[in-house]
């Protein structure tokens, strides 16, 4: 088994190389622009090899008061042309005990598949905050 530690926006790897990529818990929420995760999307469906699968973990609004509250970050934006609905942040604490803020994005399920086929993926069922990414075949 191979395991990369890498910013994946600038990693290049040879065509059908992996026969599974792993997401870890949020790496696509990081991800703030759209147009960047679907490249990144089409680059991991050249890498994998046929039958290959991508396990996909993302912040998903679950109910009525995730739109709420999202919508009202979005209208309370600054911008709200240059920000997206869904951009949020999150906390978290460094381990010197300091609190600090983060960019994170959270989908829609009809955002992400948009982005998934957009991506060159069919996506399987959600399951909690994860699904499979299944690469459709290339056209000819």
């Amino acid at each position: 088994m191979d395991f990369r530690h890498a910013d994946l926006t600038m990693l290049c790897e040879p065509a059908g190389s992996y026969d599974c990529i792993l997401f870890t818990y949020d790496v696509y929420s990081f991800i703030s622009d759209r147009q960047a995760r679907i490249d990144l999307l089409q680059k991991m469906s050249r890498w994998l090899a046929p039958g290959g699968r991508v396990f996909l973990s993302a912040r998903r609004v679950r109910g009525g008061y995730d739109r709420a509250l999202l919508t009202l970050q979005w209208m309370a934006g600054a911008d709200r042309k240059a920000s997206s609905w869904g951009a949020s942040h999150t906390r978290w604490i460094a381990m010197n005990g300091t609190l600090h803020r983060s960019f994170i994005n959270v989908f829609t399920e009809r955002q992400l598949q948009r982005e998934a086929k957009a991506g060159g993926f069919d996506i399987g069922e959600w399951k909690g905050g994860h699904a499979i990414l299944i690469a459709r075949p290339a056209r000819l």
